[in-house]
């Protein structure tokens, strides 16, 4: 792989359902922006979010508020059925805290 191509560990919908866990009213002008997606984007993967059963959406007078089904299993794949949505929390989580040092003893 060249240096130069930046390479993504978490799929659009995973980075878009760790920020819902984080912060459940963002926009999805504001989850596109963290997530470094377009809106068009973010508004297909909460679809398929709601439309699988990661997430469910509340309305809140002209806002909405998404809540994360931790119970959801994370991955269809074999080596991840164990794993729930739950699994995933504590790393979204992190996003509140500081980055770039490293905490000490």
């Amino acid at each position: 792989m060249r240096a130069d191509r930046k390479l993504r560990l978490l799929t659009s919908h995973g980075a878009v359902l760790m920020l819902l866990a984080h912060r459940p009213r963002q926009t999805a002008a504001e989850l596109a922006r963290n997530a470094g997606l377009t809106e068009r984007q973010v508004l297909r993967v909460l679809s398929d979010l709601v439309g699988q059963e990661y997430i469910r959406v509340h309305a809140e007078g002209n806002r909405r508020r998404y809540e994360v089904i931790p119970d959801r299993a994370l991955d269809a794949r074999p080596a991840f059925s164990g794993l729930r949505v739950a699994d995933l929390l504590p790393i979204a989580d992190s996003l509140a805290r500081p980055r770039g040092r490293t905490p000490g003893p």
